[in-house]
């Protein structure tokens, strides 16, 4: 296999990639899942003569937060639903045209939903057919089975997430879980006996959580999961099964070298699997093939196509399609370039060993042939590289540069198992702290999402736990290429608060969580949360583009005088720099052009505005009374779409740069005016997902001030914040597009008030309506 297109759209990690016939046998279409909240297909035009273009041919928005899984449904007559699951416990169903757009994506809201799991939805499968139905999977420890869009049973007994399921016939369905079994349930049964009806087959042999199933044929099936194995199981009927003594796998296959997430079925029969080392793997005959690099951490998912090619998805965002058709491959630059994507990355010592940088061969050892997927690492002068063999050109590829050591020479063990990092996170006075372990070699937000499962906290807390992780260690990260979209054209030239070569995150620590200690022990608290959030992200040449266009539309009394032109030039080359002084005059010239132009045109100039409040000088006072003047905070909301559009963006800036300019202050008085000012109108609810994280950003960084401001100064303060806190958590809570983000930096907020000296001063009853809506927020 060869690459032979990268299809790039999604902003965040691809979670789930599935594969249908479209509509002639040379068609394909292929389904994708994200965290950027969307599912896409892709697929050719029919004039299109290239066998190897595709491109976002929709776009399949409604699933609030993270798309976690999808599927193909194919109904009689020969047309595609497309099925998507996500973190808002749905599972959305779209029917999707023959044809979409050939110049941009169409974008498909949901025409069923399918209500009953109470968590995320991380998996689901389709059986196909008259009599077919759909099975999903989801972290409230079930599946369920759905046939003409009702649920028909419900597939209990998990004691963890239901991470995999698999349909093997009309009566028959496979499970698989985080509890390290697979279980084989009779729908008939369960239909009958409800969610107390147990399983007629358990199968054992999985050491570690259980991620992705396949058929492999008429007789076996596989699984895969974190022990880093892949098992192969016989198929059983019912009237064979003995649910009391689990089955064995038969085979197991090994070679990858950490998580394996996912398996599906090549139409040549073969097998192949993705996980968290990198890779693609196919499966001949019991052996390994091939091995396929991806220059990211995590290959979330994997799929076999119906024209014999192949699909992944990964955690920088891309889709990505590889043949064994010389006529697909990609064009001789776009596969040189992809190959030193894949040896140019940085690779930590955990990923592929703990060795003595003395003892390696040098170059020379590449002159003898490997295994395929061996790795062996040579000395390069003063680099370490480390190379993978590949049977297919007998060479050896290399795949990338080790780089640092994880933190303590000497790794920990924590319930049997050896760790890079064993962190004691303290959640409450006078309790023992939990303990976080992490490989450097895995995926930050993995190791978070076992934690939170594992002492069952709440998933807002995801972000945070990532954010540690990633500050106390010196585990590589391989940034997203995100690809931006104008809040306006929906063209992916500019999006205010971007920045292309970073991954698409809604906001990072404006200093180091504590501790920072490179020991691979360390102790932290979750309150007082003490440590600002900012928005920094910032895309140059996309902000230079667009004040470029605006300004081209506007009458030459309104547009840039040549002074003005050479001072916003000037702005914008210093904001490149990592560390930046705008002055005084620049600052003034910069908010005179803003007073001036249209309230349509003016939301880069503010985006850049945004940027500068992060400036140590700056008053945040200041900040936050001309930004929310900028973006007509005290005014009526707008009725009309198009000017609510506006306003919501502009209003996502202006509190972005109100929470930039708290994080350089910790000065009580000062954020009490700031959210004085703020609560002047009450649009919370009017403000789009971004703007509500931006908005709990802001009462999040102010309420550090009754944790480190001055005493006199922290009544006034609390009094201002307990109403805001309010209407943001009663707000989510009842909200059908919830944000977990916006909760929880909304209740770190609440506690950094609680835990503060002025706390007992507060009215009983108004904390007592902060608590209940936090509980509602949490419940719903």
């Amino acid at each position: 296999f060869k690459l032979s297109v990268q299809l790039e759209g999604h902003t965040a990690d691809v979670r789930s990639v599935a594969s249908t016939q479209g509509s002639s046998s040379s068609d394909v279409l292929i389904l994708s899942g994200s965290r950027d909240g969307t599912a896409r297909v892709w697929g050719k035009d029919h004039n299109q003569t290239s066998k190897r273009d595709l491109h976002c041919k929709f776009i399949l928005e409604g699933q609030a937060g993270f798309v976690n899984s999808c599927a193909w449904m194919r109904e009689q007559d020969g047309s595609s639903i497309a099925l998507s699951g996500g973190q808002d416990h749905l599972v959305n169903a779209y029917i999707i045209p023959q044809s979409g757009s050939a110049s941009s994506p169409t974008s498909l809201t949901p025409d069923f939903t399918l209500l009953g799991h109470n968590d995320n939805v991380c998996a689901l499968d389709v059986l196909q057919g008259t009599n077919g139905y759909i099975v999903s999977g989801s972290w409230d420890k079930t599946a369920r089975v759905w046939k003409n869009w009702e649920c028909v049973a419900t597939l209990a007994g998990h004691t963890q997430a239901v991470w995999a399921v698999l349909a093997l016939n009309e009566d028959l369905v496979l499970t698989a879980a985080a509890d390290k079994i697979v279980r084989l349930y009779s729908i008939s049964k369960a239909a009958k006996e409800g969610e107390k009806s147990k399983p007629i087959a358990t199968f054992a042999g999985n050491t570690d959580a259980v991620r992705g199933l396949v058929r492999l044929n008429e007789r076996t099936f596989a699984s895969c999961g974190n022990d880093g194995n892949i098992n192969i199981y016989p198929i059983i009927d019912a009237a064979s099964a003995n649910s009391q003594a689990p089955v064995q796998p038969i085979q197991t296959l090994s070679g990858h070298t950490s998580f394996v997430y996912s398996l599906s079925l090549l139409e040549s029969g073969d097998l192949i699997s993705s996980g968290e080392d990198r890779s693609v793997r196919i499966w001949r005959n019991g052996s390994l093939h091939q091995t396929i690099t991806i220059p990211a951490i995590s290959v979330w998912s994997v799929t076999g196509m119906p024209n014999g090619d192949l699909a992944c998805g990964s955690s920088d965002g891309f889709v990505r399609v590889f043949t064994t058709v010389g006529q697909k491959y990609a064009d001789p630059d776009i596969l040189q370039a992809y190959d030193a994507a894949v040896s140019s990355q940085s690779l930590n010592k955990a990923q592929v060993g703990d060795v003595q940088k003395e003892s390696l061969p040098g170059a020379e050892a590449l002159a003898d042939p490997g295994k395929e997927g061996q790795v062996k690492m040579v000395k390069n002068g003063d680099l370490v590289e480390a190379h993978q063999y590949s049977s297919s050109s007998g060479q050896w590829v290399k795949i990338g540069e080790v780089v640092g050591g994880v933190g303590s020479s000497q790794r920990k063990l924590h319930d049997g198992k050896e760790y890079d990092y064993v962190f004691d996170v303290d959640i409450q006075d006078g309790v023992p702290p939990l303990k976080l372990p992490y490989n450097a070699s895995e995926n930050p937000y993995v190791a978070a999402q076992r934690f939170l499962e594992k002492n069952e906290l709440p998933f807002g807390y995801l972000d945070q736990v990532v954010k540690f992780i990633e500050t106390n260690t010196e585990g590589v990260q391989l940034g997203a290429a995100d690809q931006f979209r104008d809040p306006y054209t929906g063209g992916t030239s500019y999006r205010p608060g971007g920045s292309a070569p970073t991954a698409p995150t809604q906001a990072t620590p404006a200093a180091s969580m504590p501790p920072t200690s490179s020991t691979a022990s360390s102790t932290t608290s979750i309150l007082p949360h003490t440590s600002a959030l900012t928005f920094k992200q910032f895309n140059e040449q996309g902000a230079k583009s667009k004040i470029a266009e605006l300004n081209a539309q506007l009458p030459s009394e309104v547009a840039f005088s040549t002074q003005e032109s050479s001072v916003v030039e000037g702005i914008l080359s210093k904001l490149s720099q990592s560390q930046f002084a705008i002055d005084a005059d620049q600052v003034n010239s910069l908010k005179s052009i803003i007073e001036r132009w249209p309230i349509t045109h003016r939301f880069p100039l503010v985006d850049v505005y945004r940027l500068i409040s992060i400036q140590a000088s700056t008053n945040a006072l200041e900040v936050a009374e001309f930004s929310l003047t900028a973006a007509q905070w005290k005014d009526s909301w707008p009725q009309s779409p198009a000017e609510a559009k506006g306003r919501q963006t502009l209003s996502m800036l202006a509190l972005r740069a109100i929470a930039n300019a708290l994080s350089v202050s910790n000065d009580a008085n000062q954020s009490a005016k700031v959210l004085a000012h703020l609560n002047q109108a009450n649009h919370f609810k009017e403000l789009s997902k971004p703007g509500r994280t931006a908005y709990a950003t802001v009462l999040l960084d102010a309420s550090i001030g009754l944790v480190k401001g001055e005493e006199k100064a922290k009544q006034s303060l609390a009094t201002s914040l307990l109403p805001l806190i309010n209407t943001v958590v009663e707000t989510e809570s009842k909200s059908g597009d919830r944000d977990t983000e916006t909760i929880y930096r909304s209740e770190m907020a609440f506690g950094n008030l609680i835990i503060s000296s002025v706390a007992g001063s507060l009215k009983v009853m108004d904390v007592q309506q902060v608590l209940q809506a936090i509980k509602a927020a949490s419940a719903a």
